[in-house]
């Protein structure tokens, strides 16, 4: 498993607490970590966040493609999102919170980072320095998503935790509703609900299977 997943309309359409509690604990700077089950919605909570973000501008690393999680790919992401030259280890990241606060001035500049855990450990650890050192009135905040069916990486340990509850009843049966070709029986919405125990990925998969 690769950790990645497709983000869903319920996630976006049915979650909107997540994407309130997390804008609002990042306007004022320090650093966050998304986490919940694959298939539950981190990559649609964060894409959601950062065009919400009201702020300052917000930066948006993407999920790599497999191909290319060779070593310090993910700082190399991280510098080129942030206007920031890439170099062959680690050294930049003096040079990368710099190019935030300049870009923040004088708002908050808003960090995204998705599959920060899939990253390979250097470039975990060239996230998770300066992360652990973000603090309110910083001017730069910033968000990391990581898949919660595992431990949080060492790097990232220590950062305060969201994690993704499942979809309630009420939204699964109402994303099946939307996702479904056509008029679902009621009784098989109950079915796909109960097996899919509130994930949205699993929910419209279901629907167009």
């Amino acid at each position: 498993m690769s950790g990645q997943t497709t983000p869903g309309t319920g996630a976006e359409r049915y979650r909107p607490g997540p994407v309130a509690a997390l804008g609002e604990r990042l306007r004022e700077g320090g650093a966050c970590v998304l986490t919940g089950e694959p298939g539950g919605g981190r990559s649609t909570i964060l894409a959601r966040v950062a065009r919400a973000f009201d702020a300052g501008p917000a930066v948006v690393v993407p999920a790599l493609p497999e191909r290319c999680r060779q070593p310090l790919a993910g700082l190399r992401a991280l510098c080129r999102a942030a206007g920031v030259p890439a170099a062959d280890a680690a050294g930049p990241v003096g040079d990368l919170i710099g190019a935030l606060w300049r870009t923040a001035a004088p708002g908050t500049v808003l960090l995204c980072a998705d599959d920060a855990d899939l990253w390979d450990a250097a470039s975990r650890t060239a996230l998770g320095w300066p992360a652990a050192r973000l603090s309110p009135g910083d001017g730069v905040s910033l968000v990391l998503t990581v898949a919660g069916h595992r431990p949080v990486d060492p790097e990232f340990a220590g950062l305060p935790l969201l994690r993704l509850a499942p979809l309630s009843t009420a939204d699964a049966a109402a994303l099946l509703d939307d996702a479904a070709p056509g008029a679902l029986d009621p009784r098989v919405r109950d079915e796909i609900t109960a097996a899919a125990e509130g994930n949205p990925a699993c929910c419209s998969a279901w629907c167009t299977a």
